[in-house]
This record gives C-alpha cells, structure tokens and sequence, in this order.
C-alpha cells in the first residue's frame, strides 16, 4: 500500500503510520474496542521495521489529529474521524492492483469474480451490508455467519472476531513468518476464525472451517491457477502443537 494524494495530512503518510491507522481503526470498526496500547502491535511493527520508532509515528499520527492519546499507552482514532479515515484509507488499499503470479487485477474485478464463482458453485452466498465494519474489503453471509475477505498492508497484531470469520489478504512478511506463526498456534480462537493469504507469494495460514475461505481458495485455484501453500515454518509450529492434523483434515 502507497500513501495517498488525496489531502494535505494524509498524503505524508508513509507505510508504517497507514499500517498502525488501519490497526486502530479495525479495533474501533471491526472489534468495537475503545482504545488499544501501542504494545499491543509493537512486537510485529518493530518486526516490520526495525529501524523507525513506533514512538515517533503515533506522535506523527497525533499531531496530524489521526489518532489520540487516551490513558498510558493507549491510542484511539478520534470517533468523528473513524469513518473519514476508514474511506480515506479504503480508497488507497483499492488504487493499487491485486498481483497474483502471472495477473494484475483490479480488487473489484477479483472481488466480483469471486462472488460469481461462488454463486456456479451453488453456494449460499450473498453480500452483507454492514456499514464501516467491511471497510477495506467485502463481507458475506453464509451459513447464517458472517464472513470477512479484507485487505490490509501488513498485520501488526493477531485478534480474531469473537463470532465472525475473517480472511486478512496481506504481506506475510519474512520477518513475522516464525513469530506470527507461533502466536497462531497458540491462539484457538485465531484457529478457528481467522486466516491470512499474501496473495503475491501464495502463502497461508488458515485452520479455519469457513466456507467463504474455502471457496476464496478454490476460486484462486480454478480461475488463475494460483495455488495457495503453508509455509514450512508455518507447518513446523502447527506440527509442534500438535495441530498438523488439523490443517491436513
């Protein structure tokens, strides 16, 4: 993801502030929580990107009125801004293309040709309109659940939702590969409803039974040939807590 030119303020913001904003936003939106200490994602931003201080960037963020203190080290989006921001960053997430090996698509055109993959493959599936809580991505109802495909730069923390599925498409980068791997296995509730795909490396971390993910999957599979793979590190800790079986089932 790439900064935006849309408005003065918001066309500085590097990579690592739009990451940490679309974190806040997603506890506010997505999680409904009032407020989350910057420990709680500094473990993978300095990860990321050892070499900037996250200090500094939610100074950065603050001082442009994108987020706010609120006790000791907790941060919030204010709530009159959450939704602007929300569109501001939708729209850069949405101006740079989708690169699968050997495609570059628009996220509308992968996104549409899913939900029509889905409906030959006479899936109960249809789009949930759930105001900003889908921001930067797509929501589905199947089965009477709800189901998430979002699309974010890089994951700076790993939360799953307390009911609904989530599928985050993002850089799995080298640097989080082992660490959000081991957290992974060690999360149930991420086991069961919540997956990450990088899309460009063709890597997963997914346990989950969602049907939504399933048929994103085999979608990827039929329609550009794009084979979706754990990777060794990822089996390694699922084979380490006992839940290679899992995966293989």
């Amino acid at each position: 993801m790439y900064p935006s030119h849309s408005k003065p303020g918001f066309a500085e913001l590097k990579t690592p502030h739009l990451a940490v904003l679309s974190t806040l936003l997603d506890a506010h939106l997505l999680f409904e929580e009032p407020a989350i200490s910057k420990n709680v994602f500094q473990e993978y931003f300095e990860l990321i990107w050892p070499q900037i201080s996250l200090g500094k960037c939610l100074e950065e963020l603050c001082g442009k009125g994108f987020v706010e203190t609120a006790r000791a080290a907790d941060y919030v989006v204010p709530e009159d801004r959450r939704r602007e921001l929300a569109l501001r960053l939708e729209k850069d997430f949405f101006l740079q293309p989708i690169r699968l090996p050997g495609n570059t698509l628009s996220h509308e055109t992968l996104m549409k040709g899913f939900l029509d993959f889905a409906h030959g493959e006479q899936q109960d599936l249809a789009e949930a309109e759930i105001e900003m809580k889908k921001w930067g991505g797509w929501a589905y109802t199947s089965s009477d659940r709800v189901h998430h495909i979002l699309f974010r730069s890089h994951p700076l923390r790993l939360k799953a939702h307390p009911k609904e599925f989530l599928l985050i498409c993002t850089r799995l980068s080298q640097e989080l590969n082992r660490p959000l791997s081991e957290d992974f296995v060690r999360n149930p509730s991420a086991q069961q409803r919540l997956a990450f795909f990088d899309l460009e490396r063709t890597q997963k971390m997914n346990l989950t039974k969602s049907p939504v993910v399933f048929y994103f999957e085999r979608y990827l599979k039929r329609a550009f040939g794009v084979r979706m793979g754990s990777t060794t590190i990822f089996n390694q800790s699922l084979e380490d807590a006992g839940l290679l079986s899992l995966r293989m089932g």
